[in-house]
């Protein structure tokens, strides 16, 4: 599907790293996601946005675009893919959120992308909403994306579109993060739609695994409490708050897909994942 001018114009003069033929794949993909909400995983400078916010308009969908905007590894000074006119003199860091909100503007696109700034660690811990569409394209390494899979693929709802970005099977030709990722989603029950370059495009089937459940009162419950009621602590923060064994019973937890391991200025922490805040909703409930 081509994307629409003058979306196209906007797309081709904005800083990114997405080749046409994944944008057009991207924005195709986007567009049989249909209505609802839509969440984008790395911004940089909006060229796959603006790709996203076009189907977007025409889906009748709404599309949240999260980045912290300081770059990844590879867009620092003395990697290869740092572009020292993206440097912001005043704080001397990379800084892409201008340039981001330039290309909505060009698009004309302000009032379909609702732009969000941080971390996937900050937003996990209150993200609940469910998901029509989700793109992964933030961090590539290891930690980060299977922190970003576990703590947002799970709000995907069935029939819905998940799409990875630098997607490389053979290690010759990339990263290995995202094709585990990508693997992942195929064991928790994503179906793979199609494949253009390095994006690849799955779909969650129309029924939903079996969540697990937690008793009310047991130690699995109160962590999972007490990591939703306090995002952001650190595990010897927990267990001085619980009186839990917070390895033991938050390893049972992330077995079960309800929370994800993640980083924090304090230290390694849980953080719930879609599945773990509906478990939260159902004990509250």
């Amino acid at each position: 599907m081509t994307l629409p001018a003058p979306y196209a114009a906007v797309a081709a003069a904005t800083k990114g790293f997405l080749p046409p033929d994944e944008g057009a794949a991207l924005h195709a993909a986007a567009a049989d996601a249909g209505p609802g909400l839509w969440l984008e995983i790395g911004t940089y400078c909006g060229k796959s946005t603006v790709h996203l916010g076009a189907a977007a308009r025409a889906a009748g969908a709404h599309l949240v675009t999260l980045d912290h905007h300081r770059g990844s590894e590879e867009n620092q000074p003395g990697w290869e893919w740092h572009d020292p006119s993206l440097v912001d003199p005043y704080t001397g860091r990379l800084e892409t959120l201008p340039s981001l909100r330039h290309a909505l503007w060009d698009a004309g696109l302000d009032e379909v992308v609702s732009v969000l700034v941080g971390t996937t660690q900050q937003v996990a811990g209150w993200w609940t909403s469910q998901l029509a569409l989700l793109f992964l394209d933030g961090n590539h390494t290891e930690q980060v994306a299977q922190h970003d899979y576990a703590a947002f693929a799970s709000h995907v709802r069935p029939g819905g579109v998940l799409a990875v970005h630098d997607v490389f099977p053979d290690p010759a030709d990339g990263g290995q993060p995202p094709w585990h990722v990508v693997q992942r989603a195929v064991r928790d029950g994503f179906d793979q739609v199609s494949v253009t370059g390095s994006l690849r495009v799955l779909r969650r089937s129309a029924a939903r695994p079996a969540e697990a459940r937690l008793e009310p009162g047991s130690p699995g419950a109160r962590l999972l409490l007490a990591i939703s009621g306090h995002p952001g602590l650190s595990a010897a923060e927990l267990r001085h708050l619980t009186g839990l064994d917070v390895a033991a019973v938050g390893r049972g937890l992330l077995d079960a897909g309800l929370v994800t391991s993640s980083r924090f200025a304090r230290g390694d922490c849980w953080v719930r994942t879609g599945s773990g805040a509906r478990a939260v909703a159902a004990l509250r409930g």
